[in-house]
Parts: C-alpha cells; sequence; structure tokens
C-alpha cells in the first residue's frame, strides 16, 4: 500500500477531522492522542421497540435479506446491505477468536438497528416498501437508504459504552483519475493506516470490491433532486495491536467507511470499461472514515441481553432462528460478513 503522500499526488486530498451528529468533538483531543473517547452513557435500543406490530413482518424481511447472496439481491431489484468484512486473526489463539466473535456478535445487532433505521426512513418519506435498482430513478436512493441507515448506526444511534470512538476524519477525492487506477485509491484510502492488514487479504478484498461493482454494473443511476450522489458504505472488523497498563494487548476494532459520490462520478466508472481502462474520469467524491473500538467487557455483559433482543424479532422466522440456535448472535453477524 502507497503511503499517505503518495496517494495525495493522484487526487485524495486529507481535510480537518469531522464530526457528524452523534459523536461528540469534545472528546475529540483523546482520539488525537490515540487514546480513544468512550461513552459512558448505557445503550438505548428504544427504537427497536418502536417498531409497530404490523411491521415486524417488514423487520425480519431484511434481516433474512442480509443473509442472501448479493446477486440474488439485486437480481431481485433490491440495493446491496453494506459489505462487512471480517479479517480473521491468524493463529489457534482462543483469546483472539473469543474478541473476533466479539465483534461478530456486534455486527448483527448493528445489522437490527440498520434495519430498524432503514424502515424509519421508509416511513418518513411516506412509504412501506424499499426502492428498487431496476428504476433509475429510485436506484440512487435505495442505495442510499442502506448505506445510511449503516451509517446511523455508529455515528447517531446511542450505542452508548457500547463503543469508544477513535477516530473519525474526510477526504475527498478530486481529480481526474484512470479507471484502473479507481478501486486502487478507494482501497488505499480505506486501509490507510491499518498495518494489521496482511497484503494476502488486501488482494482478497480488492477481488470482492470488483465483484461488488460487477454485480452493479447493469444497473443505471439517475441523479434527483432528492438523492444527487451516490452512498456505499463498508465496514471492517479486525483486531488492533494496542496497549493497556503498559502491556500490549489486541483491540477489537471497527472501521467504517462511508462513499459520498457524484453520480457523474459513478455513471463514469461503471459505462468506462468498469474501472479496466486507462482513459482517465473526472473522479468526484468525499470518503468517511469513522473508527471505533469494541468496549468487550461491556458487550460480554450485556450479551444474553443482546441475544434475547435479537430472539425476539427472529423467533417467528425459522431461517433466522436455525442460525440462532447453532450460534447466537455471532453466528448471525458471521454469516452476513465475508471472513478473509
Amino acid at each position: 500500500m502507497e503511503s499517505a503522500s503518495e496517494t495525495t499526488q493522484i487526487g485524495l486530498q486529507r481535510g480537518p477531522t469531522v464530526h457528524k451528529a452523534g459523536l461528540d468533538p469534545t472528546k475529540q483531543s483523546d482520539a488525537d492522542q490515540g487514546q480513544g473517547s468512550t461513552s459512558q452513557e448505557e445503550p438505548n435500543f428504544a427504537s427497536l421497540a418502536s417498531v409497530p406490530g404490523n411491521r415486524k413482518d417488514d423487520l425480519v424481511s431484511i434481516l433474512q435479506d442480509t443473509l442472501l447472496d448479493r446477486k440474488i439481491l439485486v437480481q431481485a431489484g433490491k440495493a446491496p446491505f453494506p459489505l462487512s468484512l471480517g479479517i480473521l486473526p491468524s493463529g489457534k489463539d482462543g483469546n483472539k477468536t473469543k474478541k473476533f466473535s466479539s465483534l461478530m456478535g456486534m455486527m448483527a445487532i448493528l445489522r437490527l438497528l440498520a434495519a430498524v433505521n432503514e424502515m424509519q426512513a421508509q416511513e418518513k418519506d411516506g412509504r412501506l416498501k424499499n426502492l428498487t435498482i431496476n428504476n433509475p430513478g429510485e436506484a440512487g436512493r435505495a442505495l442510499a437508504d442502506r448505506a445510511k441507515a449503516m451509517y446511523h448506526d455508529l455515528t447517531i444511534a446511542p450505542l452508548g459504552s457500547l463503543f469508544s470512538l477513535q477516530d473519525e476524519q474526510t477526504l475527498t477525492v478530486n481529480q481526474s483519475i484512470k479507471c484502473a487506477d479507481i478501486r486502487r485509491v478507494v482501497l488505499e484510502t480505506a486501509f490507510d493506516g491499518m498495518d494489521e492488514i496482511e497484503l494476502v487479504a488486501l488482494e482478497r478484498i480488492d477481488d470482492l470490491l470488483a465483484e461488488f461493482i460487477s454485480d452493479l454494473k447493469p444497473y443505471k443511476v439517475s441523479k434527483t433532486v432528492e438523492q444527487p450522489s451516490v452512498n456505499l458504505c463498508m465496514l471492517i472488523h479486525y483486531l488492533k495491536e494496542g496497549l493497556e497498563g503498559g502491556q500490549a494487548v489486541l483491540e477489537p476494532c471497527t472501521r467504517m467507511v462511508f462513499v459520498d459520490s457524484r453520480t457523474e462520478t459513478w455513471f463514469d466508472m461503471f459505462e468506462k470499461a468498469n474501472f479496466k481502462s486507462d482513459e482517465e474520469v473526472q473522479v468526484l467524491m468525499e470518503i468517511t472514515i469513522v473508527d471505533i473500538k469494541l468496549n468487550e467487557e461491556q458487550y460480554r455483559a450485556m450479551k444474553p441481553n443482546l441475544e434475547d433482543m435479537f430472539d425476539a424479532v427472529a423467533q417467528k422466522n425459522e431461517d433466522l432462528k436455525a442460525i440462532l440456535d447453532e450460534g447466537g448472535i455471532e453466528r448471525f453477524g458471521r454469516s452476513t460478513s465475508v471472513i478473509v
């Protein structure tokens, strides 16, 4: 992976750290020093309790869809869910396995809360169903609904002391770039500073991104007043080396990458040789990166309640219940992620 300075030469501009709603800017000084910022508020899942009885089947349906192969999902005209990547730690260390499993358990909760966010967005717009990517006029909003629902989880939704914010920043790409280089720019930005990720994992992730692009290539996106840009979201779960009390520890961390791309950029990227051409296109996009650390002790203490909360939603669906019976929320989170 290239250094940040080398990346900047091809159009990446690192702006000042920004703070979205729900992230406390007064705590940023800790994050700047690498200490993180921990909310003392208890997690609040009131939004889940607010789902009306006549819409609980819709909630279950969205959770079912998170388990589908993306090709099947998009062929049905449904927008893909944010890509969840789990960087599996090497070796057979039980402590590593436990920490990674904790990240997968929280991924299940993030999927559940994102489904609720998505439904609330629908109701706010006065509709009771998802938009379709088959319609160019709806495709941009359909993609945004899914991406923003997950973004809401990690920046606005009250997960409280379950997570601590480590860093947040928005970077801008605004330059003419060869189609063949665009995917590299996105990957370099998404994984900048993540020295724990081995080259073989990055190569696999590059392949996954190419597959994601290929699956969406047949679908057109029209710029609309309501949705002038295209949004995508990706989560990366990994174990990071840190210090605690002067001792080296492994910290369960998640990085969210949120892409806000000009619709014209999206069109050019997909129409011109699917990122393989030496032809240059004008790329304009903002990439927001949010780094968080899971409070594993808090997660373990709350895990029985989190299991019960998820089970209450899934108990009437055989597919979801079978996964929970097999390995609880950690099994579900893993089932909706790609492990590399």
